[in-house]
């Protein structure tokens, strides 16, 4: 008998959670860096840092998640061999719904001068809409188009546009050399797509074609950037954060499409062999990634700054961890609270509504 508090895992699951796990890794780590002192070697957390750039890879594949679960939310509206029944205002109201709650977050966690700064939820918005209006009155493969045309134009555009400028469009679309403003379209919105074709494929293939398919593009894109030796971000003292993270070179993003094809191999093969509790990290991780992300900005910037500053002796690593595995719990309780008082609820109405 199947246990009720128990549940199958999906791939998106997964991903998912590696990368919100890791993500909440980085930004602890960077939170620390910003309120502990210099941007140099003396900084312990600076030396970690440079040491733990790999890991960004999960923090920038967060776009490709979105991608992906996008194209399996989309199944839902195929009919007749096209998704000309996609909902586009419901759609683009919940658009509208994140990128408020982004310059809600900005606010929260700066003032009101950056309230409106563009940053992940805002560009993620902007990226549903797009991929969403192309579907409808498209061919997938014009937007696979357009995702490799912004890939390859990208250095050419930040070429031709004025690096220095401090216009709201401009910055939207190349980035802030000054580092306030973050993922601009020109080169993530091709993760985006990048993840929209990586779903597409999945629910199209065979689950040995589609890792077969995975496999190869994983070892070709890595191999790009190992070529180009733009695996990672460069880091400056300059800028822990911001111009040298999210202005990246193509290679880069070849290794963060690589790295994500090399996770979503991994989570298909556990997939197919994991159960998980229904309000296990996993799950809850999955489930309520938008409200964690959210919160965890919130309350993780202020909470590592009043450490940092209140107990400036303490032991740094003790610290770094305590103060992590806090984090990882508050997201675990966000998630499953999420989970329970929303979801759950939600479905039961619906339900009873149905009867």
């Amino acid at each position: 008998m199947d246990n009720p508090k128990t549940e199958t895992c999906s791939v998106s699951d997964l991903l998912k959670f590696f990368c919100v796990f890791f993500m909440v890794f980085n930004h602890c780590i960077l939170w620390f860096l910003w309120f502990s002192g210099p941007l140099n070697d003396s900084n312990f957390f600076y030396s970690a840092f440079k040491k733990f750039l790999f890991l960004g890879w999960f923090s920038y594949s967060i776009p490709a998640i979105a991608g992906f679960s996008l194209r399996d939310y989309f199944q839902n509206y195929w009919r007749d061999n096209s998704f000309s029944s996609l909902p586009m205002g419901k759609i683009t109201g919940a658009s509208a719904v994140i990128c408020l709650l982004g310059f809600f977050t900005n606010y929260m966690i700066y003032n009101w001068n950056a309230a409106f700064m563009w940053d992940v939820l805002q560009f993620l918005a902007f990226s549903f809409v797009t991929i969403a209006f192309l579907t409808k009155v498209t061919p997938s493969y014009y937007i696979y188009l357009i995702g490799l045309l912004v890939l390859f134009s990208t250095e050419w555009l930040r070429c031709a546009l004025p690096i220095q400028s401090q216009n709201y469009f401009v910055i939207m679309l190349i980035g802030d050399p000054n580092g306030n403003n973050f993922w601009p379209l020109f080169p993530w919105f091709s993760i985006v797509v990048f993840g929209f074709w990586l779903g597409d494929c999945y629910l199209k293939y065979s689950s040995r074609q589609t890792n077969l398919l995975f496999a190869y593009v994983a070892i070709i894109f890595m191999a790009v950037a190992w070529y180009r030796d733009e695996l990672v971000p460069g880091l400056t003292e300059s800028f822990s954060f911001g111009a040298a993270l999210f202005q990246a070179p193509v290679g880069m993003v070849f290794a963060v499409m690589g790295f994500f094809c090399f996770l979503a191999l991994c989570s298909l093969f556990l997939s197919q062999r994991l159960k998980v509790k229904k309000y296990g990290l996993i799950k809850s991780f999955s489930k309520g990634i938008l409200w964690i992300y959210i919160l965890q900005m919130i309350i993780g910037d202020k909470l590592s700054a009043f450490l940092i500053y209140t107990f400036p002796k303490a032991n740094p690593i003790f610290m770094f961890f305590s103060f992590f595995f806090f984090m990882i719990g508050l997201c675990w309780a966000i998630g499953a609270a999420y989970s329970y008082f929303f979801l759950q609820k939600r479905i039961h109405i619906v339900l009873e509504r149905a009867r």
